[in-house]
């Protein structure tokens, strides 16, 4: 037996100024690949991009300019003016949350990247820098497949 009901109405929403909170929240909180990739295009200034993979999965395939999670020692020398953009490997990983909440922790505006370096190189296909060093934009190439979560 079939129902008429909807099942994406069951939640109607009835408050569209909680809504617009909501969204702009999550906003707040959160950036994706074309955002990061277009700011990163332009040279823009005022975040920087933080990987919380393994040392070894950074130096397999990372962000353009993203920098490894800093060792619990070199945290206080982060620029408490800049937004930190936190990522990993993707939506089945939460190292981002965790580096996010890491950061966040020490009075530092953090913000996660949604999707992860899956999102970035897998569905968005752009460009990795691979080795030790952050790189740039322009010395960045694409990069094979990387491999699963080492959060």
């Amino acid at each position: 037996m079939t129902t008429n009901t909807s099942k994406t109405l069951d939640y109607p929403v009835t408050d569209t100024e909680a809504a617009a909170a909501y969204f702009r929240a999550k906003l707040e909180f959160g950036t994706d690949s074309a955002d990061l990739y277009r700011d990163l295009l332009e040279d823009l200034d005022g975040f920087v991009v933080v990987d919380t993979r393994s040392f070894d999965k950074y130096k397999e395939a990372h962000i353009p300019t993203a920098i490894p999670l800093p060792a619990e020692e070199t945290l206080g020398r982060l620029d408490p003016t800049k937004t930190y953009i936190v990522y990993c490997d993707g939506i089945g990983c939460n190292g981002s949350t965790k580096g996010a909440l890491r950061l966040a922790s020490l009075g530092l505006k953090a913000k996660e990247l949604v999707g992860g370096i899956d999102w970035w190189l897998q569905r968005d296909r752009y460009p990795v820098v691979q080795g030790e060093d952050p790189g740039s934009l322009s010395s960045a190439k694409a990069a094979p497949a990387i491999s699963s979560c080492s959060c």
